[in-house]
């Protein structure tokens, strides 16, 4: 089984815990930045869909980029509701290492990471239009070989990634694999809707889960019962999981 999930924009630099590993698609991260360093500023600002204060910051951060560097480990790195609610600074050793195993986290900039992978803080979605070697945008450019290093060896993959992550992803899965996607519904006056923070909530509420009870196949998913969340097997399908808490 794997998690994958998304990345913030926000980032920070961790300096307790050092990293263990190197991003497997390191060598493709070089070519991406090379691409960035050649850039003009107004070709950054389109990239980064930034203009002003940001894009200054953005531009003192590339810079300062030096993949040499071990950096600090990812899953530490990024900085927003998700992996707040998730809160691997308060994870034990075996759920980190449950993490280490089965969590992936999609980079536009980096491809795959895995949590303790040393990254450096950057700015990149995986919906910035690029040029590289004639791909027009990072979809192409990373092509199948993201959901190769994800799928490997691997008969189910939990997405907990947006639709902006999860789709450099989930299409290019061998066929013969499950994916199963974890929806977060709020009931409404007899309606069931996805608010967007109660959802970036409940995801990294759902790593912790899946990391502190060892889960291992989709009947442990359905044991998530966090913040009232509770499965619900009508509202679910094949591959879709529905969890309802009523607001």
């Amino acid at each position: 089984m794997k998690i994958i999930i998304s990345p913030t924009k926000k980032m920070k630099r961790e300096e307790c815990i050092s990293p263990s590993s190197k991003p497997v698609f390191l060598d493709k991260t070089k070519e991406i930045l090379s691409y960035l360093e050649s850039l003009s500023d107004q070709e950054k600002a389109k990239v980064w869909k930034v203009k002003g204060k940001l894009l200054e910051e953005n531009l003192e951060r590339l810079g300062e980029i030096d993949l040499t560097l071990p950096g600090s480990p990812a899953l530490f790195s990024y900085d927003g509701i998700q992996f707040t609610y998730m809160s691997p600074s308060s994870f034990t050793d075996d759920m980190l290492s449950y993490a280490m195993d089965k969590l992936r986290i999609i980079s536009g900039f980096y491809g795959v990471l895995r949590p303790l992978d040393g990254i450096v803080p950057y700015r990149l979605e995986m919906e910035s239009k690029i040029n590289i070697n004639g791909k027009g945008d990072l979809y192409s450019f990373w092509g199948k070989s993201l959901a190769e290093e994800v799928g490997r060896g691997e008969s189910l993959v939990v997405n907990l990634a947006s639709e902006e992550y999860s789709k450099a992803i989930i299409p290019h899965l061998e066929k013969h694999m499950e994916v199963v996607t974890p929806l977060f519904l709020e009931e409404v006056d007899g309606s069931y809707v996805t608010k967007g923070v109660y959802a970036k909530m409940a995801r990294g509420e759902m790593v912790r889960f899946l990391s502190e009870n060892n889960v291992e196949d989709r009947e442990g998913i359905k044991e998530f019962s966090v913040r009232g969340y509770r499965y619900d097997e009508a509202l679910s399908s094949s591959n879709k999981m529905a969890f309802v808490r009523k607001e």
